[in-house]
């Protein structure tokens, strides 16, 4: 396991909370290419996902 980088507190303030209850916490496991990932969920189950593109906040 590596760890985690945060550059700066800006960085943390910046991070994507989930807002649905259909929405959760998972962590990439694998890149697959292009936007695929394989992602392990909240759950506990492993999903293959498309990576999102979040709009600037700036």
């Amino acid at each position: 396991m590596g760890k985690r980088q945060v550059k700066n507190e800006k960085a943390l303030k910046e991070i994507r909370l989930p807002e649905t209850d259909e929405e959760m916490f998972g962590r990439v496991i694998k890149m697959m290419g292009g936007e695929n990932l394989m992602v392990k969920c909240a759950d506990k189950k492993r999903k293959n996902k498309r990576q999102i593109k979040e709009k600037s906040l700036d």
